[in-house]
């Protein structure tokens, strides 16, 4: 019992060691950095991004009086 208690020890505390060495900012980046993109791209996309975020929630507020069963 307790060599099975002192090999997952081990096992748990080098995993905790190799989580803690990642870096959060190596995900954070989107694109290498020898791709460059034009403003007019960004813009684009970014657009695109948040058109597609706010589309249903909208939606839903043009037809809420149709969602209360209110008629004009």
């Amino acid at each position: 019992m307790n060599g099975a208690l002192r090999k997952a020890t081990t096992v748990f505390r080098s995993a905790l060691m190799q989580s803690r060495s990642t870096s959060v900012s190596a995900y954070s980046v989107s694109l290498p950095r020898g791709i460059k993109m034009s403003t007019a791209e960004r813009v684009a996309h970014m657009s695109v991004i948040v058109g597609s975020i706010f589309a249903y929630p909208v939606w839903v507020l043009v037809h809420l009086r149709e969602y209360r069963g209110i008629q004009e």
